[in-house]
């Protein structure tokens, strides 16, 4: 196949939804991915990983980390989703996505194994999981020294837990999201998320509700993993809308362009994870504290409270869930004190929007909502009507250029617009930051 014929093969497999998971009616497990992995002679198995899970700050934590291991000189493969814009996007070698001929030639040896399999009754990987597979024999063929893998849902039964012990698991804060799949507890969601532990392994977490280290302590004793805790600043030593700075326990002074309140907390994951692989890297190249602060200041992020205009103020967002909308209303208060925001969004009829929209009332001017481009997306004349309800004001628009348009013209230079919600059309407005500016 050649790259667009792959394009056309993905497209044409059916969707991932949780409804149809819940109903029975589509099967999350890894008995197909084992067993496709297995006739390509398994390339999970020849590869040093990272892997990172939990439910908010895995994005951002995997670009900083990634950033630095670049700066130290190695070689760096990752695999993050979901696809924005592109499925190219979700396999990057040293931050460059994947090239079309490449992609393409891992899907036509892939596709040649499934229906090998779907021949043979042997079960019928997903969409996902064949771009997890492609990843890892893109990352197997280009001699990577290290590939880092962001869990796409959970963790026990993702795709990206194919792999064997890795070299260091991450665990970002966990907290709702998905309830649907992985349950309506903490505990519940804890156990899915801790299915990275694997027996031996080094574990790194962010401090957790004492009910979720309940779990990640339990889970490590069953399989002889060893966990760590982060001690994680509370607070920027210094801030505004260039960047900021904070202290670690061991290195002070340490500058990262990335703002929101909660983006030091994942810069500093990432260093302790740092330091935990330099105790591993026996006589190999050591990641210098050089390599460190280079690597935190040069660290992109889109869409996570990214700033792309001044005037007026335009901030860009991912927040979709219960905890990534208060960590935004912090961040908004934080840098916009006594102010009322303009806020564009759409969201995922399966979330908890009821929830996030009053938390995220109170410091609201008005509401422009759009219906993002996804099958789960909640319908935007749908979402007016709640805010209205509980005494917002709400515009629905058709698009989201009207939205823009119509939330710009409304906007004074000093005033801030906020787009939020789901990363389907956020990740949108940051690709055509330019045009939605000027416009």
């Amino acid at each position: 196949m050649n790259y667009q014929e792959t394009v056309e093969y993905l497209n044409h497999l059916p969707v991932f939804q949780p409804s149809k998971v819940k109903s029975g009616e589509q099967i999350m497990g890894l008995d197909s991915i084992r067993v496709l992995l297995e006739r390509l002679e398994h390339p999970e198995r020849k590869l040093r990983c990272i892997h990172v899970g939990g439910t908010n700050g895995k994005g951002s934590t995997v670009a900083f980390l990634r950033r630095i291991l670049l700066e130290a000189g190695y070689k760096v493969g990752s695999f993050q989703s979901p696809a924005i814009d592109h499925l190219r996007e979700q396999i990057q070698l040293n931050q460059k996505d994947i090239p079309e001929e490449a992609f393409a030639r891992a899907m036509t040896r892939i596709r040649r194994e499934v229906e090998f399999m779907a021949e043979n009754h042997l079960g019928l990987p997903t969409m996902f999981e064949m771009i997890v597979t492609a990843a890892l024999l893109y990352f197997l063929e280009e001699q990577t020294d290290f590939v880092i893998l962001e869990v796409g849902l959970g963790g026990d039964i993702d795709a990206t837990n194919v792999i064997p012990t890795p070299e260091l698991a991450i665990l970002t804060t966990i907290s709702y999201d998905h309830m649907e799949l992985l349950g309506n507890t903490l505990s519940e969601i804890a156990r899915h998320k801790a299915g990275i532990i694997k027996e031996g392994g080094l574990v790194l977490t962010y401090p957790q509700e004492e009910e979720v280290m309940e779990v990640l302590i339990d889970k490590c004793r069953q399989v002889g993993a060893t966990l760590i805790t982060a001690s994680l600043p509370e607070a920027a030593i210094r801030y505004d809308l260039e960047g900021q700075e904070f202290d670690t326990e061991r290195l002070k002074n340490l500058h990262i362009g990335l703002l929101g309140t909660y983006q030091i907390r994942n810069a500093a994951v990432a260093v302790k994870a740092v330091e935990l692989l330099n105790r591993t890297l026996h006589g190999e190249m050591k990641i210098s504290d050089d390599a460190i602060r280079a690597g935190l200041w040069k660290t992109e992020w889109p869409a996570r409270f990214q700033l792309i205009s001044k005037n007026p103020y335009i901030i860009v967002d991912g927040g979709h869930n219960m905890q990534g909308i208060e960590m935004l209303k912090d961040s908004l208060i934080r840098y916009f004190p006594n102010q009322k925001i303009r806020f564009v969004t759409g969201v995922l009829a399966d979330k908890e929007y009821k929830k996030m929209m009053n938390v995220i009332m109170p410091i609201s001017k008005r509401f422009y909502t759009i219906t993002p481009e996804n099958p789960r997306a909640l319908e935007a004349k749908q979402l007016a009507e709640y805010l209205k309800s509980i005494g917002g004001d709400a515009v629905s628009c058709d698009t989201l250029d009207e939205a823009m348009r119509r939330a710009r013209k409304d906007t004074l230079q000093h005033e801030v617009i906020c787009v939020f919600g789901s990363l389907y059309f956020v990740g949108k407005v940051c690709r055509n930051c330019v045009d939605i500016v000027h416009n």
